[in-house]
């Protein structure tokens, strides 16, 4: 994983995986970047953004029709692409940006998971 400030966050590719962060604290869920950054003081159409599109790695939680999941319900996990939200980026100072080795580990800890969490957690590096 790697820090970043604002102006180099802005500039990162879609794909990119983050979080708002603060020194031994994260500021929100992981997402994902979808739209690539762009000039963000000189958009007039989205002032104030450092891009249009971000996919937060928690699921919705709704149904097809909406409606949030009560006790006994299932649906699958539907991760929502948010075009144009209303978060403005720019009240973050530092991003925790997750490398490949990172994200590589995270699918490891998830098959394991999945497994039974049998045998050492592959997520430990210490």
């Amino acid at each position: 994983m790697k820090v970043v400030d604002f102006d180099t966050f802005v500039r990162l590719p879609s794909g990119t995986i983050f979080a708002p962060y603060t020194p031994c604290c994260l500021l929100g869920e992981m997402e994902i970047k979808v739209d690539g950054g762009y000039p963000y003081k000189s958009s007039p159409c989205f002032e104030g953004y450092a891009f249009n599109g971000t996919m937060t790695l928690s699921p919705w939680l709704g149904d097809a029709s909406g409606c949030l999941l009560i006790p006994g319900d299932t649906a699958p996990a539907s991760f929502e692409i948010y075009d144009g939200s209303d978060v403005d980026y720019r009240d973050y100072k530092l991003f925790l940006i997750f490398e490949d080795a990172d994200v590589e580990r995270l699918i490891r800890v998830l098959e394991w998971a999945r497994s039974g969490c049998e045998g050492p957690n592959p997520g430990e590096v210490f």
